[in-house]
């Protein structure tokens, strides 16, 4: 067949995270991440340019899940976080 029909699989598995820190004490506030996974027939010939495609695809997803969860995430962080903070005697 001279690697011409599709007798391989590219499956690529993409993770994105992401950490709310105070960067001046280390505090965690929030941590999100989200995975995808993508998976296309190639052939010998385009099998690098297909793992590539599968790549930034499940990137791209896995980012935009990560997003998703990120809003949703957010409106607990300022809602147990968000109070003046105590003010010093004089």
């Amino acid at each position: 067949t001279l690697g011409l029909f599709p007798n391989k699989n590219a499956k690529v598995t993409s993770t994105a995270s992401a950490v709310l820190m105070d960067v001046n004490n280390g505090y965690i506030y929030a941590v999100v991440a989200a995975t995808s996974d993508g998976n296309q027939l190639t052939n010998a010939w385009d099998s690098d340019q297909t793992m590539d495609d599968v790549r930034q695809r499940t990137e791209r997803q896995a980012f935009v899940k990560m997003l998703q969860q990120f809003k949703t995430e957010w409106p607990n962080v300022v809602a147990r976080y968000d109070h003046p903070a105590p003010q010093a005697h004089r």
